[in-house]
């Protein structure tokens, strides 16, 4: 009885050591220069009046499918200067769409290599 919880145990031992590690990270992790195939883009929200808004929130997408869909690439918020900054983007052509409540605005974008690309938009 005895050999056989251990030849038990250690079969169970040796099916749990075994197990791939599935581990995968929820972000790649980028292990090169990126900098000549990416710039950065900066979108600037004002209101009908000319006033800048804070706290709107500004998508980025990859498409205008996706646009339509309401699958964004990356979602932030503007700051107090009316700002919302995408940061590095890779190089392309890019919708931006700014919301406060109701108004809503959408622009296109192309991001150029080591180029800052700012957007105006007026939500209404």
């Amino acid at each position: 009885m005895n050999k056989l919880l251990l030849f038990l145990f250690v079969v169970a031992t040796l099916s749990t050591a075994c197990e791939k590690n599935t581990f995968e990270p929820v972000q790649p992790v980028i292990l090169n220069d990126t900098s000549q195939v990416s710039g950065s883009l900066i979108a600037r929200v004002f209101e009908g009046s000319g006033s800048l808004v804070v706290d709107a929130d500004v998508y980025l997408y990859s498409s205008y499918e996706d646009v339509l869909r309401n699958l964004p690439v990356l979602n932030v918020k503007t700051q107090s200067n009316g700002e919302a900054n995408f940061g590095s983007v890779l190089l392309g052509n890019y919708y931006i769409t700014a919301q406060k409540g109701f108004k809503r605005d959408t622009v296109s974008a192309q991001v150029l290599s080591q180029n800052m690309t700012v957007r105006v938009l007026t939500i209404r």
